[in-house]
């Protein structure tokens, strides 16, 4: 089988996962006034699944080079299907959450387990970056299809038809997953030793991610995000201390050094918190002030992910030839832009500016993303690389959680029910974004400046 169908077939894990998030963004004021979310918490129709995905994408990670990437893998696919159509069958928030929850859970193992498995069929190199650039640009083509196909299902059959969607493609990409794949080997390690390891990284992960949620608009640091903190940090001081008396560490110095994952790690959390928080953002306000249909909003985010096909299919070229940490600078300067020139559009002006902005915005990301993956795994042992993988997923959910909070706390502080208002707290938020991914690609620039891997 060709390289490139292998991993399209091997991505469709992570694809799915990116449909599930755009439908459920583009679906989320209809599953607000239908199942009584107030506008404080319709957002966790999202965090709900984006918590237990946080959370275990570590020990998912592991779970996979441990018990074998396809195994687990294949496993994980059953796991968002039926989820997927739990959600879709929900008639309570309550029922609706807990669906999320098992879904956020699923991909948070298959996830890893897609992506090392893109990476342990082809060669550290020229061939592994181009695998990585396809598997960005299908990421990018689920935005596109998830925006468009998911807006429009909701408009003609109900915001429950995007979920039913979803299972059925976990089941198909069962059945390509067994036909188009071989087992990659299973490291060969005690499972006892590996659960105080997984149980303290999933708390610690856990509490902190809760943390960020809680804190959507307070000047001050909220008791309740205070005590999440000192937990998380409690947590992650026992998963270090179990990791450093174990025989195998998990996070070695091969590890968070040769593979730079620690560089990687911060470009990830600050592209997805600019990245992410816009685009929810942009999901609410196209229906909710620009008064566009979930069908028509769709049509205008697809923007964004169409020009992030695009790049994320050439920066692989650029790479080789100006070398990974420059494109990747580049790359969250431009979504920088991008943000930027959003904050032109006006009420009765039309979308010009807007549709303009997502297209900077969306050649920035998805080229960011494939930069900083590609920096996650480079020089990673095989055996490593759900973890690896997992390690910066993991980011990218912190930043998207940080994210989230941050620019929805912006753009509501100070505001009122006037149109005008409501403008001018998404114009904040938006100038609030483009500066986190401006100083993320300073910030990464002078990570990177005192090591040797600025030139291709």
């Amino acid at each position: 089988m060709r390289p490139a169908l292998r991993t399209i077939i091997t991505s469709l894990a992570p694809v799915i996962v990116m449909l599930d998030f755009n439908i459920a963004a583009v679906a989320l004021p209809s599953v607000r006034d239908d199942l009584g979310f107030s506008p404080a918490t319709a957002q966790w129709v999202i965090t709900a699944a984006a918590l237990p995905f946080g959370c275990f994408l570590i020990a998912g990670g592991r779970l996979a080079d441990l018990l074998g990437r396809r195994r687990v893998l294949i496993a994980a696919l059953g796991l968002l299907s039926l989820a997927s159509l739990g959600a879709g069958v929900a008639t309570t928030q309550a029922g609706l959450l807990v669906a999320r929850a098992a879904l956020g859970i699923g991909a948070a193992i298959a996830v890893p387990a897609a992506l090392s498995l893109v990476t342990a069929h082809v060669d550290e190199g020229p061939m592994r970056d181009r695998a990585l650039g396809v598997y960005g640009a299908l990421i990018s083509f689920a935005l596109v299809f998830g925006t468009v196909v998911g807006g429009f299902l909701t408009d003609v059959l109900g915001w429950r038809s995007g979920f039913f969607v979803d299972a059925g493609l976990a089941l198909i990409a069962v059945v390509a997953v067994l036909r188009a794949t071989r087992a990659v080997p299973a490291v060969r390690q005690p499972m006892a030793g590996e659960v105080p390891r997984a149980v303290a990284t999933t708390i610690a992960l856990a509490a902190l991610l809760w943390a960020l949620s809680a804190a959507t608009s307070a000047a001050a640091l909220s008791p309740e995000a205070g005590a999440l903190l000192m937990v998380a940090l409690l947590a992650g001081w026992a998963a270090y201390r179990a990791d450093r008396r174990a025989p195998q560490p998990l996070f070695s110095r091969q590890l968070l050094r040769r593979g730079t994952v620690a560089g990687a790690t911060v470009a990830a959390v600050l592209t997805v918190a600019a990245g992410t928080g816009v685009f929810v953002l942009l999901a609410t306000f196209l229906q909710d002030l620009f008064r566009y249909t979930a069908g028509t909003g769709g049509l205008a985010l697809a923007v964004l992910g169409a020009a992030g096909v695009a790049s994320a299919r050439t920066c692989p070229l650029a790479s080789r030839r100006f070398g990974v940490v420059p494109v990747l600078v580049v790359a969250m300067l431009l979504q920088a832009a991008g943000i930027l020139l959003m904050i032109s559009t006006q009420l009765g002006d039309g979308l010009a500016a807007l549709l303009a902005g997502c297209a900077i915005m969306g050649a920035g990301h998805f080229a960011a993303c494939v930069m900083f993956t590609t920096l996650a795994i480079r020089g990673v042992a095989s055996a490593s690389h759900g973890l690896a993988t997992a390690i910066i997923v993991s980011a990218q959910e912190i930043g998207a959680a940080v994210g989230l909070a941050v620019l929805t706390a912006v753009s509501s502080a100070g505001t009122d029910d006037s149109p005008t208002s409501a403008l001018s707290g998404f114009h904040h938020a938006l100038a609030t974004a483009a500066g986190i991914s401006a100083v993320g690609a300073l910030v990464v620039a002078a990570i990177f400046s005192t090591k040797s891997f600025l030139t291709p």
